[in-house]
């Protein structure tokens, strides 16, 4: 599960792009992530299905009421297991 906040208040809306193979910010405009993700109103989204790799991370956010974008990252190592893998991420957005 991944959570966007903006200080410390969750986000709708808000969108997640996931690069896999990645650990760092690939430099990479959104088109070119491999997913992209759209959080709920309570600022989650749930991924299913994501197999073992490095996964970078970066959300962008559009806040109304300071009429602007806000992004953050994060990075994520998902490991093979014999059990459901289960991950909660949270990006701060600034």
């Amino acid at each position: 599960m991944i959570t966007v906040r903006y200080k410390g208040t969750a986000v709708a809306n808000a969108a997640v792009y996931i690069k896999k193979g990645a650990l760092t910010n690939p430099g990479l405009s959104p088109d070119q992530y491999d997913w992209t993700a759209i959080t709920a109103s309570d600022g989650r989204v749930t991924l299913t299905g994501v197999k073992p790799d490095n996964y970078f991370l970066h959300a962008r956010a559009y806040i109304a009421s300071e009429s602007r974008y806000a992004e953050g990252d994060d990075s994520l190592i998902v490991r093979q297991r014999f059990r459901q893998n289960i991950y909660d991420v949270t990006i701060e957005t600034h």
